[in-house]
Order: structure tokens, then C-alpha cells, then sequence
């Protein structure tokens, strides 16, 4: 093997230093139409924005201030399936995230809506989440989130 075919192996360490997992929400909106996520560390191909100031339903404001791309983990019935949200805005000042349902059906994925849930499906038949409604009329769902160090 010469100089020029040498392959190089990083290998990064995940260790988990946080005292606690953090418990995380994220709504399912379909009056939004992008991503929000207050998690900087959870964005992969992340880059800084021009600051956008984004308005909420109930009138308050917030700056985003990077995009990024971040896999998240959707209630399956008894399972979870991974979903890969691309271009998805990074805000300090959010205490959750928001998942676009507008965003996700202009992604082609097909929502359903009934029995006070909110069903996401790649295909008709191909179901990868279900999202309860809780009692003010929200699709949430709350998990726990370890926000990890990477050591070289």
C-alpha cells in the first residue's frame, strides 16, 4: 500500500457525563411549516443562519439561528421508528421541539387524523408513528434525551 492508498480511521467515543437524561417534547404542528428543535448538540450538518425572528400561534416570537439535520425517534404503537428531519432550525429560546406536520405531508409522508391520534405513514399501508393526543388538544410525545460528549 502506497502513501496515496493509506486509510485513516478516526474513531469517536461517546461518553455520557450528564448527572440525568433531559426529558424532551416535541409537538406535532400542522400550522408550522418547518422544524424547530432547541437541542444544538442533537444537529448533525449543522450551520449557522442570518438570525430569523419566527411568530408562534400565540403571538410570541423567536430567533433562529442554525439549521441542521436530526434523526428522531417517533412512538410506534409498542415500538419507535427513526425519522430523519433535514433542515431543521436551531432556537435557544424554545423549551421544545416542533415537528411540521406541513412540512413532513410535503415530504410526501401521508398523516392521518382520528381516534385522538395522529398517524404518519411512508405508504398507505406502511405505518412509522402514531401520536396521541393529549387533553388540550396537542400531539405530543415526550421522551428522554441523553445529550452525549464526542471525544476524539
Amino acid at each position: 500500500m502506497n502513501a496515496e492508498d493509506e486509510v485513516v480511521e478516526v474513531v469517536i467515543t461517546v461518553t455520557s457525563n450528564e448527572a440525568e437524561p433531559i426529558s424532551h417534547i416535541e409537538l406535532y404542528d400542522s400550522g408550522y411549516s418547518t422544524h424547530i428543535i432547541p437541542y444544538y448538540d442533537c444537529l448533525k450538518n449543522y450551520s449557522e443562519i442570518t438570525s430569523k425572528i419566527m411568530n408562534t400561534a400565540n403571538k410570541q416570537s423567536f430567533h433562529a439561528i442554525g439549521k441542521g439535520d436530526i434523526m428522531i425517534e417517533v412512538p410506534n404503537s409498542t415500538k419507535t421508528s427513526k425519522l430523519k428531519l433535514t433542515k431543521v432550525l436551531y432556537s435557544l429560546e424554545v423549551s421544545y421541539s416542533l415537528v411540521s406536520i406541513r412540512k413532513l405531508d410535503k415530504c410526501s409522508f401521508k398523516c392521518f387524523f382520528g381516534n385522538r391520534k395522529y398517524s404518519i405513514f411512508i405508504k398507505r399501508e406502511d405505518k412509522i408513528g402514531e401520536i396521541p393526543k393529549n387533553a388540550h388538544g396537542i400531539y405530543k410525545h415526550t421522551s428522554e434525551l441523553l445529550i452525549a460528549n464526542a471525544v476524539e
